[in-house]
């Protein structure tokens, strides 16, 4: 008897079911509608479509109409293609049901009978939210902004209350989004984002989760291309349309071809610290044989079974050299962006680097050349696996993290100072638009030891900080995020706004343990 779960997935813009399987599938309560963060061990599960004749079959429609910028009949053909590179690496079979099209353009006057279904419709719902208030309507005000779609099962196999598989889902995508109006993009750049996300959302459809891949911290500091960041990560960030070897590999561990096993190898393991399970971490299994280690780079949360042990699975690792990192998932991927089945685990909790053998200490640098020539390297090979007791029990012995940063902010200065703050997001003209605006910064740490920091201005509504308006970390740095509220909010409390040429707001950072307080940074906004 199919059932409802509360299963949904969304992307930001800036955006075989076992538990030895676990990597990057969403998981569940097995017959409960607790979270997964609520389950016990044993009742854990990673629901997919039923593999039958070695193919799961997934029936669908599609909405009529256009969505933004792009007309019905290339929606369609582009959905289509993208459905396509999903099948080609994997058991999926995509059927169309019937002619393929919902029986009406679907809008908020009419979604509630194909997203909001009491019993199954017979096929999984693919709808175009072309004015965004399918959106607003079932995230809030304010959430077509910012999300470009949403997307997971709607009903689930049960047999005596016990979940069995996927039984049907749905996907929508906010039109507000595909339009250049709104977003100043070009064509092609809604069309390379449309893709990206229509290849995104089935994922979910099919039960596969968000991975944070090997390349956060270019990510959080707008450097490199950001080509080797995988399609399912939270939010749009790759600019080429096409899966990486992490989104690859995710699918493999619920829909794998016959062949897998002779063409890939894999790696797991537990993560530790000092003997204690760490749940809610990243480990990336980097490729050094290649020019970019992270293209065919896979990552695995932690404690990814839920287990209780740590466990980490690396799969469909191509044939060659490895070395392995562990790093905090990125505080800001909660509810909707989650990966993986628990809170982020701060990263002042943990001893972040590169394995380096066993009872070795860890590599403390995210410089990959680095990291390339010094830590343990794993060799891969197909159809192998090797395990590892990955422990981050102590700190290097040489602190080997060549950030290469303009800014000399990280050196301990011996004043009373306790940290500093750099990057974009200050002292510098920030344009607002008329959805959110978001710019990024670093808090520095000078010195040593722990530091608790506030931040404040006086526009609380219109100006907040991520992932909170209180930090805490003991690394070098705290990577943060600062959003500005819609242009027009901005002029319902500064009317001559475009007349005074601007607006400076002073922000407060203060040390909660030492006093300190600098109040010298403020955003200009226009």
């Amino acid at each position: 008897m199919p059932r409802k779960p509360l299963l949904i997935a969304s992307f930001l813009f800036f955006i075989t079911s076992t538990s030895s399987y676990a990597a990057s599938l969403v998981g569940i309560c097995r017959n409960t509608s607790k979270a997964a963060s609520e389950c016990s061990s044993s009742r854990l599960f990673f629901p997919t479509y039923p593999v039958s004749g070695g193919s799961a079959e997934f029936l669908y429609k599609i909405d009529q109409g256009s969505i933004g910028d792009i007309g019905e009949n290339q929606a369609r053909t582009l959905a289509e293609s993208m459905l396509t590179l999903w099948e080609d690496v994997s058991s999926i079979d995509f059927v169309r049901k019937g002619n393929g099209l919902l029986d009406e353009d679907i809008d908020s006057n009419n979604f509630i009978p194909v997203l909001e279904p009491s019993t199954t419709l017979g096929f999984s719902a693919v709808v175009w939210d072309d004015d965004g208030q399918i959106t607003e309507e079932l995230f809030g005000r304010g959430s077509s902004d910012s999300v470009l779609g949403f997307a997971g099962p709607t009903f689930l196999n049960t047999t005596s209350n016990t979940i069995e598989s996927i039984a049907e889902s749905q996907s929508v995508f906010n039109g507000l989004l595909f339009r250049g109006a709104n977003t100043g993009d070009s064509q092609s750049q809604i069309l390379s984002t449309f893709q990206t996300t229509i290849l995104h959302e089935f994922a979910h459809m099919f039960g596969i989760d968000h991975t944070q891949g090997g390349n956060i911290d270019d990510y959080n500091n707008f450097t490199g291309d950001l080509k080797d960041i995988p399609v399912m990560f939270p939010a749009a960030a790759n600019p080429d349309v096409g899966l990486l070897q992490d989104d690859i590999a995710a699918v493999k561990i619920g829909y794998p071809l016959n062949t897998d096993s002779n063409n890939f190898g894999s790696i797991s393991g537990s993560l530790n610290q000092s003997g204690v399970a760490v749940e809610g971490a990243n480990v990336i299994a980097f490729k050094i044989d290649d020019d970019n280690p992270r293209l065919n780079a896979v990552a695995s949360p932690s404690d990814v079974d839920g287990q209780g042990f740590g466990n980490f699975e690396l799969p469909s690792l191509l044939p060659g050299n490895y070395i392995l990192r562990a790093e905090a998932i990125d505080s800001s991927f909660t509810g909707g962006s989650a990966v993986g089945i628990h809170s982020p685990i701060s990263s002042s909790a943990i001893t972040e680097g590169f394995y380096s053998g066993d009872n070795s200490a860890v590599l403390e640098t995210d410089n990959l050349t680095n990291a390339a020539a010094n830590a343990f390297v794993i060799s891969v090979s197909a159809g192998s696996n090797t395990n590892i007791n990955f422990d981050l029990n102590a700190s290097a012995t040489n602190d080997n993290n060549n950030d290469n940063d303009s800014d000399n902010s990280n050196n301990d200065n011996g004043d009373d100072t306790s940290f500093s703050i750099s990057g974009g997001a200050f002292n510098n003209v920030i344009f607002l638009r008329n959805k959110r605006t978001r710019k990024r910064f670093r808090i520095n740490r000078e010195g040593q030891g722990q530091r608790n920091i506030s931040i404040s201005s006086d526009y609380p509504d219109l100006i907040s900080f991520r992932p909170g308006d209180t930090v805490s970390f003991s690394k070098k740095r705290r990577r943060m995020r600062i959003v500005l509220e819609s242009f027009n909010e901005f002029l319902e409390t500064f009317p001559n706004l475009e007349e005074d040429g601007g607006v400076e707001i002073p922000i407060t950072f203060t040390d909660n343990d030492t006093g300190y307080v600098d109040n010298g940074n403020s955003i200009f906004v226009f």
